[in-house]
């Protein structure tokens, strides 16, 4: 009976949580127009975390990277930190190193974390938590949400031989290190099956997706050349990654997709409201999962 009662309590409090994700960009345009904020009890378990947002590749070339994110979240009560991996590291070198920042934040904070990792920084992120479940397992980290990321390899180099002539000429001068499908699938994909049944599921459970794309004609001269290429070779991209690709179709959700090149979400205004439709639904999965969870047997 008590089960029965709390999981009517559920669905008829938190009907969203079983949306499509369709609902994400709704909430999005919602504030972008400023027809919506978030509601103290909102806010209010949503500062129990601490949110972490991971870099991507190059960053150390893109200025101003979070800063509409990370005014939405101060703007909140929201405590949040912000790592650069090196572009210089290897995706494999930076998965030791994101766990270490990770135990530390969480130490500083005492806080379990929720980490939004934009592009490289999500596919970093990930490989992070499936080599090191434990992450999870403990606490540590509550929820991550890859932006744009690579997740399920670089299909767009893959098909351009490496990139563009200026992307190629950028690595090698600053000594960035290579993209390759295979690292990523390997640390990815292949590291997941490798987990036993439990850890699979914690991690599925705690891993978001978001998409975007974009037709090129929109895009300014930085992406337009990139993505006509990319639409011609991978199909649907947002300048830079395919849309296929921001997603691993074995394990973890999809929170929604939106239209926007590359660095729309997190390096320019839109990306205030993106924040805060994102916690907006954050707040719906975490807190109706929670109410879903039966009371235990007497």
């Amino acid at each position: 009976m008590q089960k029965t009662v709390c999981l009517l309590f559920a669905l008829i409090c938190c009907p969203l949580l079983a949306e499509e994700p369709s609902s994400f960009s709704d909430d999005y345009g919602q504030f972008r127009n400023h027809q919506t904020h978030l509601l103290s009890t909102e806010t209010q378990a949503l500062r129990k975390y601490h949110f972490v947002l991971v870099e991507g590749y190059m960053n150390e070339l893109i200025f101003h990277y979070f800063s509409h994110n990370k005014k939405a979240l101060a703007d909140s009560g929201i405590s949040t930190s912000i790592l650069a991996p090196p572009s210089s590291m290897s995706l494999t070198l930076s998965l030791p190193w994101l766990n270490s920042q990770f135990e530390d934040i969480h130490s500083r904070t005492k806080k379990p974390l929720i980490v939004i990792g934009h592009s490289f920084g999500g596919v970093r992120a990930l490989a992070t938590i499936i080599k090191y479940p434990s992450l999870i397992s403990t606490g540590v980290v509550a929820r991550l949400v890859t932006v744009q990321s690579s997740v399920n390899g670089a299909t767009t180099l893959d098909a351009s031989n490496g990139g563009s002539d200026l992307f190629k000429t950028i690595v090698s001068l600053l000594k960035f290190s290579k993209v390759s499908t295979a690292e990523i699938q390997k640390l990815i994909l292949i590291a997941f099956v490798q987990l036993d049944e439990e850890q699979q599921n914690l991690v599925s459970t705690a891993v978001y997706y978001f998409k975007a794309s974009v037709e090129p004609e929109n895009l300014g001269l930085l992406y337009r050349n990139s993505a006509i290429n990319n639409q011609i070779l991978v199909g649907p991209n947002d300048g830079l990654v395919a849309t296929r690709d921001m997603t691993v179709p074995y394990f973890g959700s999809t929170i929604g997709s939106l239209h926007g090149d590359h660095t729309r979400f997190v390096n320019h205004r839109e990306g205030y409201a993106f924040t805060l439709a994102l916690l907006r639904h954050l707040f719906r999965t975490l807190n109706c999962k929670e109410m879903i969870q039966p009371p235990a047997e007497p």
